[in-house]
């Protein structure tokens, strides 16, 4: 029997980041997610280049994308540094009227699982971007 340690650690916001230590884990590298902060990903935007990541922030919806941002003040101040451009997968983004099954998710918090890209979003007015989005969600995501 393989035991598995996990540790929590928990950060502002309420949020817990999830880190396995099991040296012997064999799940492929493209399955793995990284739990992290808004904040780390615009900070060492280098480190989650291309990787499978889950962040927390305040999405605003916008035509056939998205806003992930910080804070709701960042949006509310248009601080778009603070903000992560989104786009959706193909699995996602093919729904017929993905306005309308964005829509509950506009102006909430939310927990997001996508690609992190460095690359600065729409005109490069933003700090990165997620794209391929896979997952949204409310849950665990209150602020």
């Amino acid at each position: 029997m393989v035991l598995m340690t996990v540790a929590i650690v928990v950060t502002s916001g309420a949020e817990a980041q999830i880190s396995s230590t099991n040296p012997t884990e064999t799940r492929p590298k493209d399955s793995l997610i990284n739990h992290v902060l808004l904040g780390q990903l615009m900070a060492k935007p280098h480190v989650y280049q291309g990787q499978k990541v889950r962040v927390v922030g305040y999405f605003i919806q916008q035509q056939g994308h998205g806003v992930l941002y910080a804070h709701q003040q960042d949006y509310d101040r248009s601080i778009r540094k603070n903000g992560l451009w989104t786009s959706f997968s193909p699995e996602v983004a093919g729904r017929k009227r993905l306005a309308a099954y964005l829509k509950p998710f506009n102006k909430k918090y939310v927990v997001m699982i996508g690609i992190f890209d460095k690359a600065k979003g729409r005109l490069g007015m933003f700090s990165g971007s997620i794209r391929a989005v896979a997952s949204i969600d409310t849950t665990g995501a209150s602020k």
